[in-house]
């Protein structure tokens, strides 16, 4: 029987940065991850940003965020001696005069305005009828190649398991909990959309959408920003990006489908005025929550089971202070941040 402190079910962004922070804390921990999942996290072009652009509002507690995903992944950078974590500001132009408006009145806000710049230069490449202004606290993580990473030093290390969690074989001991042939004090589950088959989680009302991505190639933009209009573009070097998302909620394939092709290049047709190749097509589903909150804490009647879930599009922000705050409900009983706790959803758990 080999023993360890945690066991961590999933390994998308949530899974990873999680099971890390617990082995920064000197903990043992086993990764059960199933690689066939199509994670969003491996798919998506993993942006942060402190601004919606629809509703040009700033996200819950960015400031926290932005500390904590800095030292977060600047430290896996130095524990991998690789880069992860590119800063780079996002240009978001209108799409319509209504956005325009909005900025309007935005603009009397100090707070939100410390985070922009108003009036850009205009850049050749895009349609920007309409103007845009400029986001400076942005960027996006590498999320695809630190997974990997982290995967491969764990397993190397005997510390990751890939296979599918078989709930069936999971057992309640006096002190934790045995899967298989391995034994844990506290397991936490951060599968994303797999939440809908876990019977002890299935009670969490979760709205999955699905997004899809392109990989393109377009050499007559610059790689110096991420680009925005309806449609987000991430430079990922040697003249390609990342193009996305879709949010769509009737097919929940995984698998890549023409009415996603169809709509990211009406989008990028409305974005892009030069010519651009698509080299691939990427899609997932998002584990998004009902409130488009994360989901974190104990469940309501097993002790030292725990979820982390719901990041949904702002994972690669989220993961690492959410993270935080769930370590600290399992090793100091702190509170977890109402907005976020998992107990807000307990009516719907059948006692």
């Amino acid at each position: 029987m080999k023993q360890f402190d945690c066991i961590v079910v999933g390994q998308g962004i949530a899974g990873s940065i999680l099971a890390y922070q617990l082995m920064s804390l000197q903990k043992k921990v086993l990764v059960i991850n199933n690689p066939i999942t199509n994670h969003s996290s491996v798919v998506a072009a993993g942006m942060f940003n402190p601004v919606s652009g629809k509703r040009m509002v700033l996200a819950w507690n960015w400031e926290k965020f932005l500390k904590e995903l800095t030292d977060t992944y600047q430290s896996l950078e130095s524990m991998f001696g690789e880069p992860f974590l590119n800063f780079c500001p996002t240009i978001q132009y209108f799409g319509n005069v209504k956005e325009q408006n909005d900025f309007s009145i935005k603009a009397e806000d100090a707070l939100f305005m410390g985070h922009l710049n108003a009036d850009p230069k205009k850049h050749f490449g895009f349609k920007d009828e309409l103007g845009a202004f400029e986001i400076l606290t942005t960027g996006w993580l590498q999320s695809e190649k630190l997974i990997k990473l982290l995967r491969n030093k764990w397993h190397a290390e005997g510390l990751y398991l890939e296979e599918a969690f078989e709930y069936k074989m999971l057992e309640t001991l006096d002190e934790g909990f045995q899967y298989k042939n391995h034994t844990a004090s506290k397991i936490i589950f951060c599968e994303g959309m797999g939440i809908t088959e876990n019977p002890y989680f299935n009670y969490v009302p979760m709205v999955p959408a699905k997004g899809d991505v392109f990989v393109i190639k377009c050499e007559g933009i610059p790689q110096t920003r991420i680009w925005k209009k309806g449609i987000y573009l991430v430079p990922i070097g040697n003249g390609q990006f990342k193009a996305g998302s879709t949010y769509r909620w009737g097919n929940l394939s995984p698998a890549p489908d023409e009415a996603g092709r169809k709509e990211l290049l009406e989008k990028l047709h409305l974005l892009l005025d030069v010519p651009f190749e698509i080299i691939k097509h990427l899609s997932g589903i998002r584990p998004a929550s009902k409130d488009r909150m994360p989901i974190v804490g104990e469940h309501p009647q097993l002790h030292n089971m725990y979820l982390l879930n719901g990041l949904g599009t702002k994972g690669i922000m989220w993961a690492p202070y959410v993270s935080k705050q769930l370590i600290g409900k399992m090793y100091t009983n702190t509170s977890i941040e109402k907005e976020i706790a998992l107990e807000r959803f307990h009516s719907a758990f059948q006692f």
